[in-house]
């Protein structure tokens, strides 16, 4: 699953593909950077503080690796939502909920708020982009399956894979 992940978003023009937590094996197998989560079991907050960290660039694109129908389109719409326009801090997809670990991050604007938010002791992202303008990228629930089992796989069907 993660090499989908990794090769929509090469596919989408992301030039480096970092992985956040897990393992550098994992990372060199995906041909993908690695990064140690800085928070481990610290929630969702602390990973994307973590990766908002370890960037160069002013925009960062998010992905976890278990939405493999989340397209190289779809990537692109977040980061042009967010690197198209000085207004919006951040894009999330946006489906029957807002899926916060897919999205893109103006580095500059957001590494700020969401530090403060996670040393004050806030652990979930949606509560923490309340001062933050963000743009929705609207999508279908059928895009955002998803997939943690294989019997979750087995159970939507082939998915086609980009870049193999």
């Amino acid at each position: 699953m993660g090499r989908m992940i990794a090769n929509n978003m090469y596919a989408a023009n992301i030039e480096k593909v970092i992985v956040v937590g897990g393992s550098q094996d994992t990372a060199d197998a995906l041909n993908c950077s690695f990064v140690a989560d800085s928070f481990p079991g610290e929630g969702p907050l602390g990973g994307l503080v973590t990766a908002i960290r370890s960037v160069s660039t002013d925009i960062l694109c998010v992905l976890p690796c278990d939405v493999p129908r989340v397209t190289p389109y779809r990537i692109q719409q977040l980061v042009t939502a967010v690197a198209g326009s000085r207004l919006n801090d951040a894009s999330v997809l946006t489906a029957s909920r807002e899926h916060w670990l897919c999205s893109s991050w103006r580095v500059s604007s957001c590494l700020p708020v969401l530090e403060k938010c996670f040393a004050d002791g806030e652990r979930a992202i949606h509560r923490a982009v309340n001062s933050l303008t963000i743009r929705r990228v609207l999508v279908t629930d059928e895009e955002m399956i998803n997939i943690n089992t294989l019997q979750d796989a087995h159970s939507i069907g082939p998915i086609t894979e980009i870049g193999d």
